[in-house]
């Protein structure tokens, strides 16, 4: 082993440059004419290869000896982060990196995200405000179902609602990075969840559906929907305090619209007005007008 790199920093090297390549152990050890066994050595930084090991491994990427080896780091910020990132798995570099995209990357604001208890007319409204503005609509859940593979329901029974809401918080942040226009209704708890809900405030265009707990307890029964009632005489309470508490972080969203009393089609075309006066704005601002 070359002076100055660790087995352990070769094997996080190799095994980084296997998974941005998608491919297997036993394809890489195919392509390295290696074993799979050794390569799964080196890689959990248990081996000392050879420099012939080192130059067939080096071969297979395509690189040479000197561009397979990770490189000893000095000091300054480039220099501490790629420490950091050195130590990383390829799961977390891709977190990572779409964290930073979403940061630094100049983006303008496609996505309306309608944010609200449930029966505050997230999936009604949404799906009429698509219509009006072109765009596909989202139920994030739907996103969370497709990758996780489960009903939300189930997924939060089995794994618990902090794996859930981590989830949620990965499909919301694939959306931004999408940079494709579209009309996305949240999950009611979205907004509880820090990062998710700092991503909803500095990357897309918020709406906070509000209406008294009342109506929205209405709403929920006319849709059959008896889990409010559930197992307890103080749901309606409860969710008068669920209100009370999500309030100042709804809030915080660009646009509040109050549906209580009002029909959708007219709610609708009020939003679509506010839409186009916020992004008439936030042009104006853009060319320093």
């Amino acid at each position: 082993m070359p002076i100055g790199v660790s087995s352990e920093d070769l094997g996080r090297r190799v095994r980084r440059l296997r998974q941005e390549r998608g491919w297997s152990v036993l394809a890489l050890a195919a392509g390295a004419s290696l074993s799979s066994r050794y390569v799964i050595e080196v890689e959990g930084g248990r081996a000392n290869p050879t420099l012939k090991a080192l130059d067939q491994l080096a071969q297979a990427f395509e690189l040479s000896v000197f561009d397979l080896l990770p490189k000893p780091l000095a000091g300054g910020p480039r220099q501490r982060i790629d420490r950091i990132l050195e130590r990383r798995t390829f799961d977390e570099l891709q977190n990572v990196a779409r964290e930073l995209e979403l940061r630094f990357e100049q983006r303008h604001r496609r996505l309306v995200l309608l944010l609200g208890v449930r029966g505050a007319g997230k999936t009604t409204i949404g799906r009429q405000l698509a219509n009006r503005l072109a765009m596909p609509f989202v139920e994030l859940d739907d996103r969370v179902e497709a990758y996780s593979g489960l009903p939300v329901a189930e997924l939060i029974s089995v794994y618990g609602e902090r794996y859930y809401r981590q989830i949620e918080h990965q499909c919301l942040a694939e959306l931004l990075v999408e940079d494709q226009p579209a009309v996305v209704a949240a999950g009611g708890g979205v907004v509880e969840h820090l990062q998710s809900h700092d991503l909803i405030l500095r990357c897309a265009l918020s709406v906070y559906l509000s209406a008294r707990a009342e109506t929205l307890w209405t709403r929920v029964l006319d849709q059959g929907d008896n889990r409010p009632m559930s197992g307890s005489e103080t749901a309606l309470a409860q969710l008068r305090l669920l209100l009370v508490r999500r309030e100042p972080l709804y809030a915080k969203a660009q646009i509040r619209l109050v549906t209580d009393g009002r029909m959708p089609s007219r709610l609708v075309s009020d939003l679509v007005e506010e839409i186009q006066l916020l992004r008439a704005d936030s042009a104006q601002l853009r060319q320093g007008l």
